[in-house]
């Protein structure tokens, strides 16, 4: 099994994950560049695994809150 940790970039609200597990000890923000906008910008420590993202996730940034 692969070893994840999924981010999400604060500035496009973007989801993806690096294939090394985050340290417990780390700030949960990091920069980094985005894979969507191309962007070093802050993202969000969103979990190790894709369940942990609803619970974690910053819901400023979901576009399906927004779409009227």
């Amino acid at each position: 099994m692969r070893k994840r940790s999924y981010y999400q970039c604060q500035e496009c609200g973007c989801v993806h994950y690096i294939e090394e597990i985050y340290d417990i000890e780390q700030d949960m923000y990091e920069q980094r560049i985005c894979i969507k906008c191309g962007k070093v910008a802050t993202h969000l420590w969103v979990g190790n695994d894709p369940e942990d993202f609803y619970i974690l996730y910053n819901p400023n940034l979901d576009e399906r809150f927004f779409i009227y």
